[in-house]
C-alpha cells in the first residue's frame, strides 16, 4: 500500500487519510462516522475519513477501519 498523509482538523474533530495525491473520488460509510474514500473509477480504496476522531479512538475503532487494519495513526 502507497503511503498515507495524514490532516486532522482539531475544531471539527475529523481525520483525513489520503493515498497519493487527492483524486475526485466517492465515500463510502462503512461503520458509524467512517467513510472509505474510493477511487471515482476503479473503485479502489484510496483514503478514509474519520468523524468524531476522539470518540472513535477511545473506542478502538480507529484500529478496525477495513481496507486500512493495522495503519498506525499519528494523532
Amino acid at each position: 500500500m502507497r503511503k498515507l498523509t495524514y490532516q486532522y482538523d482539531k475544531s471539527a474533530d475529523v481525520l483525513y487519510a489520503i493515498v497519493g495525491e487527492p483524486e475526485e473520488g466517492i465515500f463510502e460509510e462503512v461503520m458509524d462516522g467512517i467513510y472509505i474514500r474510493l477511487n471515482k473509477l476503479s473503485r479502489k480504496p484510496e483514503g478514509f475519513v474519520i468523524v468524531n476522531y476522539s470518540q472513535q479512538k477511545s473506542r478502538g475503532k480507529t484500529e478496525k477501519i477495513p481496507h486500512f487494519t493495522g495503519v498506525k495513526i499519528p494523532y
